[in-house]
């Protein structure tokens, strides 16, 4: 018995949450961003969801607070790539490969950027080139 691709059962709609299952969910995240099974069951019986709808929650906000986190850091990098730069140029009388060199929306790698901070950039500018394709 084969099932052809266009007869096989659609996947379920997602699921959205409340406003009130939200604020329960966040304000448990502010304790603890690692809820053990007995936690997570607990919220979702109160919240009337299911313990893998509470787990993938917080999987999904974990991912979410962490991808800020590394923005923050790339944009700090930026900021002291920039004031590295400018402090730079405004000691220096003469730049003439500077003003013709042809100017990246990356940042240049540096010896002492952090291997985590190496493949944010990475993770980034993939990104970036596949929304392109998009």
């Amino acid at each position: 018995l084969r099932i052809k691709s266009h007869e096989a059962p659609a996947k379920p709609k997602r699921k959205r949450i409340s406003q009130e299952q939200f604020q329960a969910l966040s304000e448990l995240f502010d304790q603890t961003d690692t809820p053990n099974y007995e936690l997570r069951e607990k919220l979702a019986l109160k919240l009337n969801m299911t313990n893998r709808e509470v787990q993938v929650w917080f999987q999904n906000r974990r991912a979410k607070f962490n991808r800020a986190r590394l923005q923050e850091q790339r944009n700090q990098q930026l900021i002291l790539q920039q004031q590295k730069q400018h402090h730079h140029h405004s000691y220096s009388s003469t730049s003439s490969a500077s003003s013709s060199a042809p100017t990246s929306p990356y940042p240049a790698l540096s010896p002492d950027m952090a291997p985590l901070e190496i493949l944010a950039m990475a993770a980034d500018y993939i990104q970036r080139c596949d929304q392109e394709q998009e």
